[in-house]
């Protein structure tokens, strides 16, 4: 395990959204399972219930072809904390994040409930950040980004704007990968388009902000195992909070009250 950096919590945090997410070989008997987890899972505090579809495209022969699978979304109350499951992967996401320890442990019971699957091995562990830049109106992105983030002014003439900057990191982590993507919000949502959460209550986010998104990932192949998924989730938390520690400013550590917790 990393060493660990002091623990912090930031009053007005910029974060949008977190997820956690394992993925499997597709389970052949998924269906059949629904009432096996979706008991456990109402004992967690995700009481409501939310059966849909998931469309995604895969390559065949070469070809793009749309496959339609079951999803199940389970909420809490709140509807700020959302487990999904697919017959391809299981999913933990909140827009009610306080603190990583609190996180882990719903994640881990989350991991718990979903035994009854019977998921052999996960092929995937992935952990995302997403937080959203929202200047005030005599601030820029670059107030709160390291100058390799934020973009250049383009002030050299009235004729140039700057209307976009999107910039993607790519970093090796001795746990995995980790991409940082920073983009402009654009649209009409309050979460990226990528991002298919259609029952979680998010947060209004202005027009004009921008997200810094972490994306950290390992492909390597594991037993279902609680503890070590967990022990695992922890690592590439250490990296992304490591990494988001060195990419804001001191001016946004100000703005957002960045606190070191004993």
């Amino acid at each position: 395990m990393p060493q660990q950096l002091p623990r912090i919590k930031l009053k007005s945090s910029p974060l949008s959204l977190v997820l956690v997410q394992a993925r499997f070989p597709s389970l052949i008997d998924f269906e059949a399972k629904q009432d096996l987890l979706r008991r456990p899972l109402e004992k967690l505090g995700y009481v409501v219930f939310r059966p849909g579809q998931e469309s995604v495209v895969r390559f065949v022969s070469g070809k793009p072809e749309s496959v339609e699978f079951s999803r199940w979304d389970f909420l809490d109350k709140s509807l700020a904390w959302n487990v999904v499951v697919t017959k391809e992967y299981l999913l933990l996401m909140t827009t009610q994040y306080d603190v990583f320890e609190d996180f882990q442990q719903r994640w881990a019971n989350v991991l718990e409930a979903a035994k009854s699957l019977e998921i052999p091995i996960v092929e995937r562990l992935g952990l995302r950040y997403l937080d959203v830049i929202e200047p005030g109106s005599q601030e820029s992105v670059a107030d709160y980004l390291d100058s390799s983030f934020s973009g250049p002014s383009l002030k050299w003439d009235d004729a140039l704007e700057l209307t976009g900057h999107h910039v993607v990191s790519e970093i090796k982590s001795k746990t995995g990968k980790l991409v940082i993507r920073r983009y402009p919000k654009g649209g009409k949502g309050s979460l990226p388009s990528d991002l298919h959460a259609p029952h979680i209550r998010a947060r209004s986010v202005k027009a004009d902000a921008a997200f810094l998104d972490f994306d950290h990932f390992t492909e390597e192949i594991q037993d279902f195992e609680v503890d070590s998924l967990v022990r695992k989730t922890g690592e590439l938390h250490h990296n992304t909070d490591l990494a988001f520690r060195n990419i804001i400013t001191p001016h946004a550590k100000a703005v957002w009250g960045w606190e070191e917790l004993t």
